[in-house]
């Protein structure tokens, strides 16, 4: 039960922690993040969780916590005084009596591939000033503008790692750059390969389900002991929650819908199946409310907000978060293009590149930066579409070959 300091610094822990986000917005945010293939700072602003300048901020606590120059406890204070008063994270640390430099960022995965001459001054330059405007990590949008694959991405964070942690100098992480010669191999690793860790976790599972509280949690911690060793469920429950896990993992349904279907087996001691066919008849007669309505294609409307042509200022302006369908978007478009937020080129643009994101010829993510990258640059869709290569060497088609497609 007890958080390492690498779960310590993920975002998410970070403000559930600070009290920004409680648990069914973090993990209804983490679902649709890995299910989509999306940084989970842009989910928690795309479903206005948070404001941009408040994932900016946590970026940089999350940065700092990593180099340990800053305690976790320290930034979830600074962290909910900056969501709550929209301060600047360095103000706010400051007034609590942190001194340092936020900007500070010791053998930088930047400079790591600088000098191991795999990017350019330019490169990075225009990475990281793409990552600030969208709440991007850098590497991630240095992968999709095709400038390094992700095994080499990884290669270089698990150096920047190695050199923070004084395992090895810079001059061997770069030869082990440019070689290509495993890292771990210069501490004497065996470099096996560890499996992925479930992003969803049992007693987030619990929580969601009503099951335990966040004191629950803390008494378990407090006894250094777990759920299942502690016995407050029995084995038919447990194993419910597992096999509900493994569904999460592999997309099958949404953490809120299994949390349901768990609140049922817990209440009626029932079994899965019986649940799982029980929750299925209450969707069916109750619509999409008990529906599993996480588990559909990402609308057209957040596709306009994780690229950032839909802002939280403009929600103000719509007046409240519109709730939409995927095949109700012609109120919600008429609504945009009426207000002056969006003009008709930009939202042509944004569902030329949703009906590609429909028809999994790209990833949210991939339209997402196609559509920062048209509204900045200027230069016409078909151009910016033939500039970004796309590490699967896919051939994107044209919006008039898609109509005609059988």
């Amino acid at each position: 039960m007890q958080e390492n300091s690498e779960d310590k610094a993920t975002i998410g822990i970070l403000l559930r922690q600070a009290g920004v986000i409680s648990i069914q917005e973090l993990t209804r945010a983490v679902y649709l993040a890995h299910k989509n293939n999306l940084p989970l700072g842009r989910v928690f602003t795309m479903l206005g969780l948070i404001r941009h300048r408040t994932l900016l901020a946590t970026l940089l606590a999350q940065n700092l916590i990593r180099q340990n120059l800053l305690k976790p406890e320290l930034a979830q204070r600074a962290l909910k005084t900056c969501h709550e008063q929209g301060s600047l994270l360095a103000q706010t640390l400051q007034d609590l009596g942190w001194e340092g430099d936020v900007e500070r960022n010791d053998y930088s995965l930047e400079e790591i591939l600088i000098d191991a001459g795999i990017l350019t001054h330019k490169n990075v330059e225009d990475a990281m000033g793409l990552a600030k405007h969208l709440g991007m990590p850098v590497a991630r949008v240095i992968n999709l503008q095709g400038l390094a694959s992700p095994q080499l991405l990884a290669a270089a964070d698990k150096a920047q790692n190695l050199l923070r942690q004084g395992l090895i100098d810079r001059e061997q992480a770069i030869v082990s750059l440019n070689s290509a010669i495993p890292l771990l191999d210069l501490i004497g690793s065996t470099g096996s390969i560890r499996p992925a860790k479930p992003f969803i976790r049992l007693e987030e599972l619990l929580m969601l389900a009503g099951l335990i509280t966040d004191q629950d949690i803390l008494r378990l911690q407090s006894q250094q002991t777990n759920i299942v060793e502690s016995k407050m469920f029995g084995t038919q429950l447990i194993g419910a929650a597992i096999n509900l896990l493994s569904a999460i993992a592999n997309y099958e349904m949404s953490p809120i819908y299994a949390a349901r279907i768990l609140r049922l087996v817990f209440e009626r001691s029932i079994t899965l199946k019986q649940a799982m066919d029980q929750q299925k008849k209450l969707a069916q007669s109750q619509g999409e409310q008990m529906a599993d309505m996480d588990n559909q294609p990402l609308s057209l409307y957040y596709l306009l907000r994780l690229s950032g042509l839909v802002t939280a200022f403009d929600l103000k302006r719509l007046g409240q978060l519109p709730y939409h369908k995927l095949d109700q978007q012609t109120s919600l478009e008429e609504r945009l293009i009426k207000l002056g937020i969006i003009n008709k080129q930009a939202l042509d643009a944004a569902k030329r590149c949703h009906l590609l994101y429909r028809e999994n010829f790209m990833s949210m993510e991939q339209a997402m930066i196609i559509l920062h990258q048209w509204s900045w640059t200027g230069e016409g869709f078909t151009r910016v579409l033939e500039k970004l290569q796309w590490e699967d060497g896919k051939r994107l088609p044209t919006l008039k070959a898609l109509a005609f497609r059988n």
